[in-house]
């Protein structure tokens, strides 16, 4: 089977929305939930009063059938700690299965980060739920702690000589960057496009063959339409893949973009705020495979090698959502996107280099990648795969320019 990268930026959060209000239940001690305030349930989360039996509208609110899932979850997990919970839970949150069950074979592609932009799932959040993410943003704490932002911890001698050598020795790889096409190239030729789309009755599959003969004037890329019963109407979900083999033996279109659709006839008519979406979307995309064709390209194409982390397999999901994360190459292309989206929500390399550096908690609302990071990685700030991420963040901040959109 082929090696094919596959990213995907989701333009509808719904399913995460629900799964992030199941998460917030499940780690909010019982005690503190209004249904143990009215009696309705006990301490342990066992049910006294059957919904059924509930009068005051005060109290049905309390005990939806959400609720009695988690209460009735809870008491089975036990002892299972609240942080270990919202971590596990978390990541799985943060991470979605392909539809597409013919590449579930290939371990590499099960996986997506949650789109760039979650408008969907920020306007849906009450203000309980931001108390839970600055909760989660205050455990990180001011950044101080990074290695290699602000200063190493103490190591033994001998430990470090050794650490310095495989330092050096992977000097290239871990310290550096691939380059990458400046964001605002992409953006440019696609807005080339804009004219013949925006605020016109088109359907789906104009839209992508006009996007497609604009891109092609410079850039070796297809665009195809799949359709799927899973993507709500009016919606569109961008994927994209790099094939290292097909760019290797020249057989075909190395970088191809994904629309999954409902149907591809639906007629849309795109204001400039949401082509403004869609193209931002689409250009992280296109960006996010040259830099995995660049990175192919400078190795003679040797892939690399599999992230191992320190978990349970018994967690299947958990385990190769950190694989695929911790992937060196997928760090560096999620390191550009998390510079590009950084910047747009900061403007200046300046303050946008300050908040980094110091972990500021707006990061993790500027930057969905990088609140997926850290939540699959526990939100340990030292953890080598956040660290490596951080430097090449670092790194492709100073070299891009800050977004006007």
């Amino acid at each position: 089977m082929k090696s094919v990268l596959r990213e995907g930026f989701l333009s509808n959060a719904l399913n995460y929305v629900v799964l992030y209000k199941l998460i917030s239940r499940m780690i909010k001690p019982i005690k503190k939930t209004k249904a143990f305030e009215l009696g309705i349930v006990d301490e342990k989360g066992k049910i006294l009063r059957k919904r059924r039996k509930l009068k005051t509208k005060e109290e049905k609110d309390a005990l939806t059938r959400l609720d009695i899932f988690v209460f009735n979850l809870k008491r089975v997990l036990g002892p299972l700690g609240r942080s270990k919970l919202a971590n596990i839970v978390g990541a799985l949150y943060l991470l979605k299965e392909q539809d597409n069950l013919e590449m579930f074979d290939d371990e590499e592609n099960r996986f997506v980060l949650v789109e760039s932009r979650y408008s969907s799932f920020v306007e849906s959040l009450s203000r309980e739920d931001y108390l839970f993410i600055e909760e989660i943003a205050n455990a990180v704490g001011d950044g101080s702690n990074v290695a290699g932002l602000t200063g190493e911890p103490p190591v033994d001698l001998k430990k470090k000589k050794k650490k310095d050598k495989k330092k050096e020795q992977k000097n290239n790889l871990v310290e550096g960057k691939t380059q990458e096409i400046p964001r605002r190239n992409i953006k440019a030729l696609i807005g080339k496009a804009k004219s013949s789309i925006i605020n016109k009755n088109i359907t789906i599959r104009s839209i992508a063959n006009q996007i497609e003969k604009t891109l092609r004037r410079k850039y070796d890329i297809e665009i195809s339409i799949e359709k799927s019963s899973k993507v709500a109407s009016g919606s569109i979900i961008i994927n994209a893949y790099y094939d290292p083999e097909n760019d290797k033996n020249g057989e075909d279109v190395p970088i191809q973009i994904e629309l999954k659709v409902s149907d591809p006839e639906i007629l849309l008519n795109l204001d400039n705020y949401l082509w403004n979406k869609f193209s931002n979307e689409l250009a992280d995309a296109i960006q996010h495979e040259y830099l995995h064709m660049s990175q192919y390209r400078n190795r003679g194409f040797v892939k690399t090698s599999e992230y191992k982390p320190k978990v349970t397999k018994e967690i299947k999901d958990f385990y190769n959502a950190k694989v695929y994360l911790g992937n060196s190459d997928e760090i560096e292309a999620y390191a550009l996107n998390i510079s590009s989206e950084l910047l747009n929500k900061y403007r200046t390399k300046q303050k946008t280099i300050a908040n980094v550096k110091r972990l500021d908690k707006s990061l993790f609302t500027a930057s969905p990648n990088l609140f997926a990071y850290f939540m699959a990685f526990n939100f340990d700030s030292r953890h080598p795969v956040i660290r490596k991420l951080l430097k090449k963040v670092l790194l492709y901040i100073e070299s891009q320019r800050p977004s006007r959109n």
